[in-house]
């Protein structure tokens, strides 16, 4: 892996570099509401799941999510330019029946998918890293389809994230996750705001 820096002793690539800058324009054009997120958006993941199937990192389950959430940013683009208000995207809450297929949801992709890593790979932290992957992809869908909630699951695993990708030696990463927790905490701050604010 090309190195540009040392971050704290741990060599940086480019790759992860251009990554951390794409995924915070991302997350804070998503905060401000703008549509340019979902470009920027599929940029970051495609840097993303190149750096984590690299031997040096082998978060398998991390790779598989970016490629989904390119699929789901996609989507997200699609359904944001349907619901605008004027220039204004439409908030709503989560139901009490998606929170219960969002529970289910989660549970069997952690359980699943996290022991076949285990069992079949070599893979690093592969319950924990399947059950952030699990989380993460709920909280994508929530952001594609404009639910106000999202901001407080990407907050948990956002925090989650910065020791894990820490050890696995990605500094940069870790830095910017910690910097995506601030963000979704005033993405959740904003967007309730915005669904207070609008016209039923």
């Amino acid at each position: 892996m090309l190195t540009s820096i040392a971050f704290f002793g741990q060599p940086v690539s480019w790759i992860e570099l251009i990554a951390v800058v794409s995924g915070l324009a991302g997350v804070w054009l998503t905060v401000r509401k703008n549509v340019l997120c979902f470009p920027v958006g599929i940029l970051n993941v495609l840097l993303y799941a190149f750096l984590f199937f690299s031997p040096d990192v082998r978060l398998y389950a991390d790779a598989v999510l970016q490629l989904f959430f390119g699929v789901l940013l996609l989507y997200g683009w699609a359904s944001w330019k349907k619901n605008k208000m004027g220039d204004e995207i439409r908030i709503e809450r989560t139901r009490k029946i998606e929170w219960l297929v969002i529970v289910l949801f989660i549970s069997i992709l952690t359980l699943t998918a996290g022991w076949l890593l285990h069992r079949f790979t070599a893979a690093s932290f592969p319950i924990l890293d399947t059950a952030l992957t699990a989380v993460s992809l709920i909280a994508q869908w929530m952001t594609a389809r404009r639910k106000l909630e999202n901001w407080w699951l990407w907050v948990v695993v956002d925090i989650i994230y910065v020791p894990l990708y820490w050890t696995k030696g990605l500094p940069f990463t870790a830095l910017l996750y910690v910097l995506f927790a601030g963000l979704a905490v005033n993405g959740a701050i904003a967007w309730r705001k915005t669904f207070l604010n609008q016209t039923p």
